[in-house]
């Protein structure tokens, strides 16, 4: 072994030492497409819609920051569709902060995004027992072409911390953490809490050892009392429970049957209309990857993530496919466990593969700010 071939492995040997190698390079690659969108070219590029100005509080951002600074009550009625927990930890950071909100925001988010990625190495070598698995995991994740939200003051990176943790609590049976991470789960993200499906999964071959029946079903309907306690909160603060539910049916332009959403989004970029093609690409790209990587890991995580994918299609507006869909920690799993599976004769391309996804991961930030997609 040479001399520079050790530290590699001690920093691999590590996840914290490898999720901080991923979080700083991730943040790198997107400081430099920051300063690619500063050049003259991006004058060219960028759209009426460019959002450039906002910099890392880009679309969805500028509601956190609404949220953390004037509370529900002094935002549209429309914004009640972000769940709660995110701008309130980023008001409460910022309030330790000196009162920046907007800096508690983004040191949620990036605090956030580095223990998901301490998280998953340690879930993945735990549950596969494969190093080299949880190490391409960290860095799947953190350069996931969708994973430029890790940056940005939105609200991904709490989820994906907060399932992970569940997830792992209930692996080594940490029954208090797994309810209460499960709880905030569902107080995250709309779709926070379809983190059970993961943990019900994990519960039931528990209970195949052993009884304790309250509190395993504790731990899986955690993240359903997170999401039901909003919308209870809703009800009684401002009347409506719905209006999560129906700013979304807005904003996705109605519901659509998944499987003919995606025929169609293929078909239409197959004839020359590139309006869907990250979105159509994306979705086949997952299918793909979660059909290589259903045998290698727990079917819950298949599971989860389909449901999170084909809800993600449900829509006659699939725009933020990727970001969705990405919120599924098992996806960035599964993209290494097909990288692991291709054919010994391609070595060539199980390197570059990673690299490539980096810098999509940074021209989806450029994209973004130039106003010609939505992340």
């Amino acid at each position: 072994m040479t001399a520079v071939e050790r530290p590699l492995d001690r920093v691999a040997a590590s996840p914290y030492l490898t999720a901080l190698a991923a979080w700083v390079t991730a943040r790198v690659l997107l400081a430099v497409a920051w300063a690619a969108s500063s050049m003259s070219w991006f004058d060219r590029f960028e759209t009426a819609t460019s959002v450039r100005h906002q910099g890392l509080f880009l679309w969805d951002g500028t509601y956190y920051r609404d949220l953390a600074q004037h509370g529900y009550d002094g935002v549209a009625t429309e914004v009640q569709r972000f769940f709660p927990l995110f701008p309130l930890l980023g008001r409460w950071v910022g309030w330790l902060l000196g009162g920046n909100d907007d800096l508690g925001l983004l040191v949620v988010s990036n605090l956030a995004a580095l223990a998901a990625l301490v998280l998953v190495y340690v879930l993945v070598q735990d549950v596969t027992g494969d190093r080299r698995l949880a190490v391409a995991s960290v860095w799947w994740l953190a350069l996931f072409p969708a994973a430029s939200v890790l940056v940005f003051a939105y609200s991904e990176s709490l989820a994906l911390a907060l399932a992970l943790g569940a997830v792992l609590a209930v692996r080594r049976e940490r029954w208090a953490p797994a309810i209460v991470l499960g709880v905030l789960s569902g107080l995250t993200r709309p779709t926070g809490a379809l983190v059970a499906i993961a943990l019900f999964v994990a519960v039931l071959d528990d209970l195949r050892r052993r009884r304790g029946v309250v509190v395993h079903l504790a731990a899986v309907v955690a993240p359903g009392v997170g999401t039901v306690g909003y919308l209870a909160w809703l009800q009684w603060r401002f009347d409506s429970w719905r209006v999560p539910l129906d700013s979304q049916r807005v904003f996705r332009a109605g519901w659509h049957e998944p499987v003919s959403r995606l025929v169609t989004a293929v078909v239409d970029v197959a004839g020359g209309q590139f309006r869907d093609v990250f979105n159509a690409s994306f979705a086949v790209g997952a299918i793909v990857v979660i059909i290589l990587a259903a045998r290698r890991l727990p079917v819950g995580w298949s599971i989860y993530t389909a449901v999170t994918l084909v809800i993600a299609l449900a829509a006659n507006n699939i725009n933020s496919l990727g970001r969705y869909a990405f919120t599924a920690f098992p996806l960035a799993v599964m993209v290494a466990v097909a990288q692991q599976r291709l054919p010994a004769r391609w070595p060539w391309l199980g390197r570059l593969l990673l690299p490539m996804s980096g810098v999509l991961m940074a021209g989806y930030a450029v994209a973004a700010w130039s106003g010609r997609m939505i992340p």
